[in-house]
């Protein structure tokens, strides 16, 4: 199997270049970055890609893609009210990410009440029916 295209441009290349990747319907950004993410992208007309030099980019602007042009909409405006707000709510809901990582997966969790027999018995025949076709191995 050949190298793929993002094997195949230099590190220094990389270095110094950056990919725009627009969405052509709204002309918002969809990603920027080093290398192209998804070679698929190549030959997909959702998106525009445009190659820029690092030294082009000013990170705290808006860009968007408009009649086939990149346009630097200039310095993005922060809502301080709109930010303390998501930060409050970020703050509020942590508690859920840390119980995410502690809980066990959701197939065990079902695979649980099912063997409890806490299932309906339609939903139950079915989640055997399945455990039936395809057993545990030994």
């Amino acid at each position: 199997m050949g190298m793929s295209w993002s094997d195949s441009v230099s590190l220094k290349y990389r270095k110094y270049k950056m990919y725009m990747i627009f969405n052509k319907i709204d002309g918002s950004v969809h990603i920027m970055a080093d290398i192209i993410p998804n070679e698929d992208m190549l030959d997909n007309d959702s998106y525009a890609i445009v190659e820029r030099d690092w030294a082009e980019i000013n990170p705290t602007h808006v860009y968007r893609f408009i009649e086939g042009e990149v346009v630097d909409q200039g310095e993005q405006v922060v809502d301080q009210v709109e930010l303390a707000r998501m930060e409050q709510e970020a703050a509020n809901n942590a508690y859920k990410s840390s119980r995410e990582l502690l809980y066990p997966s959701i197939g065990d969790q079902l695979d649980s009440l099912f063997k409890a027999g806490v299932f309906p018995a339609e939903m139950a025949e079915r989640i055997q029916a399945v455990k039936d076709a395809i057993p545990k191995p030994d």
